[in-house]
């Protein structure tokens, strides 16, 4: 018997994308003063970047008037996942943290340069054996949207 796979409908992926777009882009510089709006949330985060090193200079033009095209698309997972806790001790601030410290170690990036857009997904705090809110597969579905198209317009 052929191993069956299950795709994510159109519908879906097309309401997360569409979800995404309308998210608000903040200055990685902000990330503390969201610091409340983010807790307790897990899901995807998208960085950009407009700086001025020439590899990148490409993402710097298509992100020039708004978050357009990310130079990374990560997950923040609630860290209890595994075991069934369902604490977001790190979740979506936690992971941005730990980009803006990341950054802040390299001589030649300056966290000015970053900004941010988040899909956040609520956790809830009784799931047997995982976190009721899995992030792998929209992240999957909003990074082969950014890998298949280059959704900048203008």
């Amino acid at each position: 018997m052929p191993l069956e796979v299950f795709q994510a409908p159109a519908t879906l992926r097309e309401q997360l994308i569409e979800f995404q777009s309308r998210q608000q882009c903040y200055p990685l510089t902000e990330l503390d003063q969201l610091k409340e709006e983010l807790a307790g949330y897990v899901g995807i985060y998208l960085l950009y970047y407009r700086g001025q090193l020439p590899l990148y200079s490409g993402i710097r033009t298509a992100n020039q008037h708004s978050c357009c095209m990310p130079i990374y698309i990560g997950k923040a997972e609630n860290p209890g996942k595994r075991t069934g806790k369902g604490s977001v001790a790190g979740g979506l601030i936690g992971r941005l943290r730990e980009h803006r410290s990341s950054i802040r170690q390299v001589n030649n990036l300056d966290i000015a340069d970053f900004d941010f857009t988040v899909v956040a997904m609520a956790v809830a705090t009784r799931c047997l054996g995982r976190s009721c809110a899995d992030t792998a597969l929209p992240t999957r579905v909003v990074q082969y949207h950014f890998w298949l198209w280059y959704p900048c317009t203008g």
